[in-house]
Order: C-alpha cells, then structure tokens, then sequence
C-alpha cells in the first residue's frame, strides 16, 4: 500500500474489491528458543474481523484484529534477524473514540449523520471462503487455493435505544411491506494528532434487536456488507496518520 499526500498521509484500502487478489505472504513465528521456532509459507487470510467490546468506564476498549489463515506449509526455520516489527510508534484505535455515521445511499459519505450518544460495540467481519487445492502427484501439501463461494461480510453493532436509533436502525429494518432497506455507514475513529481513521460500507440491516447492557436498553444491529458502486469494494479503510512507509 502506498499512501497520498505528503503529511499526514492517507492510507486507503478496499475491502474485498472486484476480482480477487491471491498475495501469499511467508509468516514466521516462534520464541527465542531454536527449536520453537517456524515459517508457514503461501499464508493467505481468509477471515478477518476488527471490532471493539461494549464501552466500560474507565476504559479505552481498543480496536482488535483477529483474523483466521490457510498456509501450505509449516516447517522448522531459524527467525530473520533482519526483519524488524511495524513502526513502533503506531497508536491504537479506541473504541472510546469512535463514532457512528449513517444515511440513505444517495447521501456521500462525508455527509452521513451521525447517531450522537450512543455508540456500544463495534463488529465487522469479512470472509473470502478459501479452499486448499490438493491433487494427486509425490506430496500430500496443497498447491493452490481456490474459493468455496463468493466472499460476504457480515456487521454487527450495539447502540443505545433512542429515538435517533430508532429512527436510523429499526424504523429501517421495519420498512413497509418488508423490503430490506439499504443504507450508508461511516464508523469513524479519532486519534492523538494526525491520527484518524474511516471505515465507510453499504449495509443490507437484517436485523434490530432488542437487548440490554447492564440494565440499560440497547439495539444489537445486524446486517451484509453490499457492494457500493462509490467504493468499488464492499468496504473502504482510509487511515491518515504520519508515518509515510510501513517499515
């Protein structure tokens, strides 16, 4: 990924967009102990999801990634010495900062609503529905991937029910004659400085459910990522901060 401008830079990257891109990657891992210590080569990433936890004081309840893999092989291999990890400056994304946007689809990203006060949790999860390809010959190790189905993203979020919520969420859901409606969001997260991220999708909502936190009344929000013609992907990521290379 190369960023634009020329600081703060923008990163900006498409969730899952048009014709997929196999970029296998050889990830090494293990302890200071030699014999712990391994290379998984042709690592592709077949699930991620980046999410945040219900918001408790005192508390940041930072952005996780967790994300599920498909190698073709593991083997015993000395770590790289020369490798070095990520910039060591990178600041966290805090739940406690972010903030959810919405609108109709007709309305730019820029200019979606926020629903103010009532932001919980956070959920966003992208699967490509990869398949080891194993064929007949002198090894039992795959020599390709290929894709089960088409790749689908699934989001969930947790809001504080009010009349805002009500009227952006559930009114939607419960649109007349029971026609999904499709909508725009923008969850945006604040940072120290330069740091600042977007993560701006199309949602089919397939779900508004009653629950609560604590006592508290709350709206768990479900629905599918849905291709945007805007985006050209199911998704965009755009982060600006100051670092102009990742390593």
């Amino acid at each position: 990924i190369v960023p634009t401008g020329i600081g703060p830079y923008v990163w900006t990257t498409k969730i899952e967009a048009g014709a997929p891109t196999i970029q296998p990657r050889t990830i090494q891992m293990g302890s200071e102990t030699t014999q712990d210590q391994w290379a998984v080569r042709s690592v592709l990433v077949d699930e991620l999801t980046i999410s945040f936890d219900d918001l408790a004081a005192p508390g940041y309840n930072p952005f996780t990634f967790e994300a599920s893999c498909l190698g073709i092989d593991r083997t015993p291999t000395a770590l790289t010495a020369a490798l070095s990890p990520l910039a060591a400056a990178m600041e966290s994304m805090q739940g406690l900062y972010a903030l959810i946007k919405e609108g109709t689809t007709a309305t730019a990203f820029a200019s979606l609503t926020e629903i103010a006060t009532s932001f919980v949790s956070f959920s966003i999860t992208t699967a490509r529905h990869l398949e080891l390809r194993v064929y007949g010959g002198t090894t039992d190790l795959a020599t390709g991937f290929g894709f089960s189905e088409r790749m689908t993203g699934e989001v969930t979020a947790k809001l504080k029910v009010g009349a805002a919520a009500k009227a952006a969420f559930g009114d939607i859901y419960e649109v007349a004659g029971g026609v999904g409606s499709e909508r725009r969001w923008r969850i945006a997260i604040d940072g120290g400085g330069n740091n600042a991220a977007n993560v701006d999708f199309r949602i089919g909502i397939t779900g508004v459910d009653p629950d609560e936190r604590g006592g508290e009344g709350v709206y768990t929000v479900k629905g599918e990522l849905v291709d945007d013609s805007t985006l050209d992907a199911l998704g965009l990521w755009t982060i600006t901060n100051d670092i102009a290379a990742l390593v």
